[in-house]
């Protein structure tokens, strides 16, 4: 009798489930599927470096608009002591400058008076009139307040003054109060000597009413007295003193037309200041 080679089914070998299971995955079976991309790739990189560098910039920029609004702030503060202070030095300007063309103008009219007098042949005044005539009075050292201005210009704050008009004013009337007192330190140097050839003209004519023996003209300028012993008549002969109070009278006439032409400007940039300061109110 023969063996059977038929296999029974009861002692048949079963598959090992976990060797399929292990087994390498048939590539053809994946085809048409694409690899899930990195989380931490460099998109989501560039998305964060984004993000950061927006909250960067905007800080830098809402700082900086902070501290602009915060210095403008400041320089309006500032522009407006300033505006007040030039506001109250022009106003002692003005009333500097018509103080000085007022005790210029009076000096000038004795002048005058005194020149016209030795120029004719009229009876003379009293002696009283005679001595304020002869006296080569004013022209004082004319000194306005320039300290907040000449402040402004030398630190260049001047900037701080917004409105392009006042600030070339500004500049401008600097200048002509530079100017105006110039004129006036020249002047008064001119009248010193004038001054000077008037009194030696005065002491001459002095001493001949002096006692005999006086030993020179300049004892009767210590006494105070020695106006009052002029032979004003005798006067009218000496050319000198004629041509002192000449030149005397042109030279105030000279310095009162520049004071006065600092009236309008003065005048003028006070408006302007009041007018600014209202508007920054």
């Amino acid at each position: 009798m023969s063996m059977s080679t038929a296999t029974d089914p009861t002692t048949a070998p079963v598959p090992d489930s976990s060797s399929s299971a292990l087994a390498p995955a048939d590539p053809a079976s994946n085809a048409g599927v694409e690899p899930a991309a990195p989380r931490s790739g460099w998109r989501h990189a560039a998305r964060w470096f984004a993000s950061e560098l927006t909250v960067v910039v905007a800080g830098v920029l809402i700082a900086l608009a902070v501290q602009a609004w915060w210095q403008g702030r400041s320089d309006r503060e500032r522009e407006t002591d300033y505006l007040r202070q030039l506001l109250a030095d022009t106003r002692e300007n003005r009333r500097l400058l018509e103080a000085q063309i007022a005790t210029d103008s009076a000096a000038r009219e004795q002048s005058l008076a005194m020149s016209r007098l030795l120029r004719s042949r009229d009876p003379l005044p009293p002696l009283d009139s005679l001595l304020s005539w002869s006296r080569l009075a004013g022209n004082g050292n004319l000194r306005l307040v320039t300290g907040t201005q000449t402040g402004l210009l030398q630190t260049g704050e001047v900037r701080l003054i917004r409105n392009p008009d006042l600030r070339r004013t500004t500049l401008d009337l600097a200048a002509s109060i530079t100017r105006t007192e110039v004129t006036v330190d020249r002047n008064r140097d001119h009248l010193i000597v004038y001054a000077d050839a008037r009194d030696a003209s005065l002491i001459r004519h002095a001493t001949r009413l002096a006692p005999v023996g006086a030993a020179s003209p300049l004892e009767h300028a210590i006494d105070i007295d020695w106006w009052r012993r002029v032979d004003f008549a005798a006067l009218r002969g000496d050319v000198a003193g004629r041509a002192a109070f000449q030149r005397a009278v042109y030279v105030m006439n000279n310095e009162l037309v520049a004071l006065r032409r600092l009236r309008g400007p003065l005048q003028e940039y006070e408006s302007a200041l009041d007018a600014e300061l209202r508007t920054a109110r």
